[in-house]
């Protein structure tokens, strides 16, 4: 079962989206703000990242950077989901290295579908790298 780590200061909208991750069978993981889901992301080493940007004490963009940091969680996909829908937040977002970027209101379909496929081009890529 792969675990989802998703991070976002609403609560109504984390325990949406965390409820349409578990109808999919995903093991779900959540966190307020990305100080908490730093540890939370040493301690679990969640299999993909959905993060919010306009968060309390630690943002979306500061939290993708500190993981960047560790070798280990800078191999963890990261994908931003946020209001934010101009392009220039978007743009960031994408040339920090984040997979995707999804605008709020996001779907349900699209929702996993995008992580379905960020989970398996993860997969693709660390069994390339194991044969190397």
């Amino acid at each position: 079962m792969k675990k989802i780590l998703v991070v976002d200061d609403n609560q109504g909208l984390r325990t949406e989206i965390c409820d349409i991750l578990k109808m999919e069978k995903f093991e779900v993981i959540e966190a307020s703000d990305g100080l908490i889901a730093i540890g939370l992301v040493k301690k679990e080493l969640p299999n993909l990242i959905l993060s919010d940007i306009m968060m309390p004490v630690l943002d979306g963009y500061e939290f993708y950077l500190e993981l960047n940091k560790d070798p280990i969680t800078s191999k963890i996909p990261f994908i931003f989901i946020s209001a934010l829908g101009d392009s220039a937040y978007v743009r960031k977002g994408m040339n920090l290295g984040a997979e995707d970027y999804l605008t709020k209101p996001v779907t349900a379909d699209n929702l996993v579908a995008t992580i379905k496929k960020r989970i398996e081009k993860s997969e693709l890529y660390l069994n390339n790298e194991a044969r190397l």
